[in-house]
């Protein structure tokens, strides 16, 4: 039997594919390329790149490329129908726009069309559809930005370059172990809450976390403008869309109390003069206030969402962790870029007092017999004093959040 020739349009598509492969790999952009289902995702990311035009107008795409047999249907916490097996690949990308109706690939083969009875056109919604399916979500958005989802983050190629953003979840571990007294599934949803949803709809808000008490007893609040709504949760995906909403539409903070729950808008923030002689301004009004009133406040963890889209953590006065874009050939290591606390070694742990503003810093030291040099010199996070410390190497990873005596 004689083999059938590709077509010229084929040959095409697969030299595009092979130097997408090549580009990613020469950027840094954090995606399995050797794994075997690899080139099913480049040429899912090739197609979404650059789809069909009909009539001068781009379609919305979307995919889900499944590193095992299928993904995890029942995982879903939405229906859904696998229909169309056995169609067309070039007929069932037709069917898919990205939102409720999406391909499906895995590694036996299988291609078929996936269909929900919602939409799932967001970033919180297809990183949600990664996370249940175990699958990359691939999609095309209407304003022709290409998305994938992966168990890292979220990489964008806006035709001009790939960009990473870690999984809100990473940041998760870094806060913790500076302010260990977190209720951890309160911090998951504030940190989806602001990442995936204010930051990704270019939402700006300010959110403060109280630990021990109901956020309204904070003593360094202005509330004669504030309003009261019925309590909304951090922990429950079904209040999102209404916090985005409101949010988005309102200035100043909103209160968050331990359990998660948010009944008090637009709260003012205040500090003392002593935060303001230690603590710089910061970026814009936003951030210098939230890091300011964290400062005065050790009973509180702010969350500030910028309207261009990084998410910051302030505790008592530093920044415990950035979840931001980065764009890939600057950021270099992809997923590796982010920096944090990182992971604890109890053996080179250490805390040390700033001599300046008296907060506890939290410092990883390498130590070693024999040692004779002199101290390794770093920077106070939260007054940028220089804070001397008799070890071989040391970085401060912030401030180890210790709550007031009742």
């Amino acid at each position: 039997m004689t083999a059938i020739e590709p077509s010229g349009v084929e040959r095409i598509r697969v030299r595009r594919v092979a130097r997408l492969r090549e580009q990613l790999l020469d950027e840094g952009v954090p995606l399995p390329l050797d794994a075997p289902q690899s080139q099913v995702l480049l040429e899912e990311l090739d197609y979404a790149s650059h789809p069909p035009v009909h009539e001068d107008r781009a379609p919305r795409y979307g995919s889900l490329v499944s590193f095992g047999a299928r993904p995890h249907w029942s995982a879903l916490s939405v229906p859904t129908r696998l229909e169309s097996a056995g169609t067309d690949l070039d007929v069932l990308r037709k069917l898919a726009d990205g939102r409720a109706s999406f391909v499906v690939r895995t590694a036996d083969g299988t291609e078929a069309l996936v269909c929900f009875d919602r939409s799932l056109e967001y970033e919180a919604s297809a990183v949600r559809l990664c996370s249940e399916t175990g699958a990359f979500v691939v999609q095309r958005t209407r304003d022709g930005l290409v998305r994938a989802c992966g168990p890292d983050g979220v990489i964008t190629w806006d035709t001009v370059q790939w960009s990473f953003k870690p999984l809100a979840e990473h940041h998760a571990a870094p806060i913790l172990r500076l302010a260990s007294q977190i209720d951890p599934e309160v911090l998951s949803g504030l940190l989806e809450l602001s990442v995936h949803w204010l930051g990704a709809g270019r939402v700006g808000a300010t959110l403060v976390l109280s630990l021990i008490d109901d956020p309204r007893a904070l003593a360094h609040l202005e509330l004669a403008s504030a309003i009261e709504i019925s309590p909304l949760h951090v922990t429950r995906h079904e209040h999102f869309p209404a916090l985005l909403s409101v949010l988005g539409q309102m200035d100043r903070a909103a209160l968050v109390a331990p359990d998660g729950s948010i009944s008090t808008l637009g709260a003012g923030l205040e500090w003392s003069e002593r935060a303001s002689v230690l603590i710089r301004p910061t970026k814009g009004t936003r951030h210098t206030s939230a890091r300011r009133f964290s400062f005065d406040e050790p009973s509180a963890v702010v969350i500030v969402v910028s309207e261009d889209g990084p998410t910051t953590v302030y505790s008592d006065g530093a920044a415990a962790t950035v979840v931001r874009t980065d764009a890939c050939r600057v950021a270099g290591a992809g997923a590796a870029a982010f920096t944090g606390p990182g992971i604890p070694d109890p053996a080179g742990e250490a805390e040390v007092v700033c001599p300046v503003c008296a907060k506890r810093l939290l410092v990883d030291e390498v130590r070693f017999d024999g040692w004779a040099g002199g101290p390794d010199e770093q920077r106070c996070p939260v007054c940028d004093t220089v804070v001397l410390i008799d070890a071989y190497r040391a970085a401060i990873r912030g401030v180890r959040k210790v709550l007031p005596e009742a």
